[in-house]
């Protein structure tokens, strides 16, 4: 018998069983609780989750059938595995030190070191040397936050390459310009509109003719995210803001082309863990979607870069380590969605104190991931998955509808302006910290289990916002949070007595 045969002969033992057979058994499983209460998930996004999905409910699904590598680019462009840049952020307080580090990383598993250099720029190519010494270039993308406004860094970037005898088109990596980002953050431009979009298209050019492999645009979602946006909020923003790039950018003239093929997103990654997963799959989809109908069938500018990183909003400052296991789930979500690159957040991210032992269980996540559990060996291992093909489904119908109702009010930045943006977002954290509240939503040391006897280990950070210096503003900032902050002004700060005060 071939085994075709005994794989019919196996299956033969197994008949098919109806949707209304399996519907009429847990209906006589559940002895009269109310299906709809005890079995369908209604996360903030508004969408219903079945409890359970069949082949009948993905049949009918638009670009079901595509292939990695192929418009919507669902499945991104990784034909062969799964793989990702390992990243870490690098503070830049000395070029010096920033390099020894960066060169220890390197040394340590870290594929892409990432500069956070806002308080600090390079103003001469021996400062960018002596910050990039001994990474080859060739090989080793490398990534740079910047103020939003000045691109000189590229301009460097372009020199040393020559004293080096590089091929700049060898040189991987980003520059996180992101005007709007900042807009979003400080609720003001950094100079004004047309001035940060004309040297944002300026920094394009320059790129495209001196570092044609470097990518100049970030849009940041993740703005949205640590405000508390739910998932399709943040996806629907995001690519409001990615298509507000790509109209402003052309109207001066820049190619289409250019501008899309130039751009990464940055997400952050919460724990919902299956949403998440869909989500980027949603993103990229979408994305194609806004890059076809500016770039006319060109099918690279189509492919959407994502740079992720695990969330900040529910890591938690009492019971910290569990912002490991919290960290762990999130990194999955990223790598299964196809993110481009991950950085995992310390456990102790939101202390503001960040220490060597926690970068390095931080690190030890994605090499578990990728060396152990083998996540880079398949490309998009959740295609075909009726739940996560149907999720992927609904966060972009969702994610779509917000852009649409986006660009009624005339794109992001009017929506913005008028409070739009702001107004869904505050409504969202509402209802989060309401069901945080009543326990719907249980975060682990919080709201649930937590310890009692724990000890104020570290001083409590309040987010503030980034407030414009004059104290105007084009719209009201988005204010970077946690979900637990009120939970742990209650259990961190001590009352005048020097105990802690108790939770309400």
């Amino acid at each position: 018998m071939s085994s075709e045969e005994k794989r019919e002969k196996l299956f033969e033992e197994f008949p098919p069983v109806a949707t209304s057979q399996w519907e009429d058994r847990i209906r006589e499983d559940l002895k009269g609780a109310d299906y709809d209460k005890n079995l369908v998930w209604r996360p903030p996004d508004g969408i219903v989750v079945r409890p359970y999905y069949r082949r009948e409910d993905i049949e009918e699904l638009p670009f079901i059938d595509s292939k990695s590598g192929e418009y919507p680019f669902i499945l991104g462009n990784k034909t062969k595995n799964n793989d990702w840049e390992i990243s870490q952020d690098i503070i830049v307080n000395s070029f010096r030190e920033a390099n020894q580090k960066a060169i220890s990383l390197l040394g340590k598993g870290v594929t892409s070191p990432r500069f956070i250099l806002n308080g600090k720029l390079p103003g001469k190519i021996n400062q960018l040397e002596e910050l990039l010494r001994g990474i080859d270039l060739q090989v080793v993308p490398v990534h740079f936050s910047l103020p939003p406004d000045d691109y000189s860094l590229l301009i460097l970037l372009s020199g040393l390459a020559r004293k080096k005898g590089i091929d700049p088109a060898q040189i991987k990596g980003s520059v996180d310009l992101d005007p709007l980002g900042h807009l979003f953050r400080t609720g003001n431009f950094f100079g004004n509109a047309e001035k940060d979009m004309l040297d944002l298209k300026n920094a394009i050019n320059f790129g495209v003719k001196h570092l044609p492999s470097f990518r100049i645009l970030a849009v940041t979602p993740e703005v949205f995210h640590n405000a508390g946006a739910t998932i399709s909020q943040e996806l629907g923003f995001a690519i409001a803001t990615g298509a507000e790039y790509m109209s402003e950018l052309t109207d001066l003239g820049l190619n289409t082309g250019y501008i899309a093929s130039r751009t990464s997103f940055r997400f952050s990654i919460g724990s919902e863990y299956f949403p998440e997963i869909a989500k980027l799959r949603a993103a990229r989809l979408l994305w194609a979607v806004i890059t076809d109908s500016f770039t006319a069938g060109q099918a690279d500018p189509c492919i959407m870069r994502i740079d992720s990183s695990t969330s900040s909003w529910n890591q938690t400052i009492p019971g910290q380590y569990n912002n490991l296991l919290r960290g762990t789930t999130q990194a999955m979500s990223a790598i299964l969605g196809g993110a481009d690159s991950l950085m995992v957040l310390p456990f102790d991210y939101a202390t503001g104190n960040i220490g060597e032992f926690s970068e390095r269980l931080a690190r030890n996540i994605q090499f578990i991931l990728r060396e152990e559990a083998y996540f880079n060996k398949v490309s998009d291992p959740g295609a075909g998955s009726y739940y996560i093909e149907n999720l992927t489904h609904k966060i972009a119908e969702n994610a779509w509808k917000i852009f649409i109702d986006i660009e009624k009010e005339g794109g992001i930045l009017n929506a913005f302006r008028n409070g739009i943006i702001q107004d869904m977002i505050e409504k969202t954290v509402r209802e989060k910290l309401n069901r945080i509240e009543q326990k719907k939503d249980k975060i682990v040391g919080i709201n649930w289990h937590p310890d009692t006897d724990e000890k104020p280990g570290r001083k409590l950070i309040i987010q503030g916002n980034e407030a414009s210096p004059d104290g105007t503003t084009v719209g009201r900032p988005l204010r970077k949070s946690r979900a637990v902050l009120e939970y742990e002004e209650h259990m961190l700060i001590p009352d005048q007595s020097g105990k802690k005060m108790k939770e309400k």
